[in-house]
C-alpha cells in the first residue's frame, strides 16, 4: 500500500513546504503543477528532489494548465521524477513513454483516463 497526498499550493515554493509537512505521513505526494500560477523547468527539477508524481492537467482534462507542456513532463523525466502522470488520450503520453526509454530514466510514467460524464462499466 502506497499513501499519496495531491497538493495544489499556486507556487513551487508553496508546494514544496507543503509536501515537507505532508511526507511525514505519506509515501508520496503528487505535484498538481497545473495549479502554479507560474512554471518554469527549475521549478520541475526542484520538484523532482521529492517521492513525487508530477501532473500537469490541461483544462480539457479538468486541469489548468494552458500551453505545452511537453518541455516541462521531459525536464521531470530527465530528473528522474519519480511518478509523471499524463492523459491517456494525448498522443503525448506515447511520445514521452518513447523519450523516457530513449534515454532510460527511471520516472514512471502514469497514463489516466478521466471521463467527466459517466463511469465506464468496466
Amino acid at each position: 500500500m502506497m499513501i499519496c497526498l495531491p497538493i495544489v499550493e499556486d507556487s513551487k515554493n508553496k508546494a514544496i513546504e507543503v509536501a515537507k509537512e505532508y511526507l511525514k505521513y505519506a509515501d508520496i505526494v503528487e505535484f498538481r503543477v497545473d495549479y502554479f500560477k507560474e512554471v518554469s523547468i527549475n521549478d520541475i527539477k526542484d520538484l523532482c528532489q521529492y517521492p513525487s508524481i508530477i501532473t500537469i492537467r490541461i483544462k480539457e482534462e479538468g486541469g489548468f494548465f494552458e500551453g505545452d507542456r511537453e518541455e516541462l513532463f521531459k525536464e521531470a523525466i530527465k530528473n528522474n521524477a519519480k511518478f509523471i502522470d499524463v492523459e491517456l488520450r494525448e498522443k503525448l503520453s506515447r511520445d514521452l513513454v518513447e523519450y523516457r526509454n530513449k534515454i532510460k530514466s527511471e520516472t514512471k510514467i502514469i497514463v489516466s483516463y478521466h471521463n467527466f460524464k459517466e463511469t465506464p462499466r468496466y
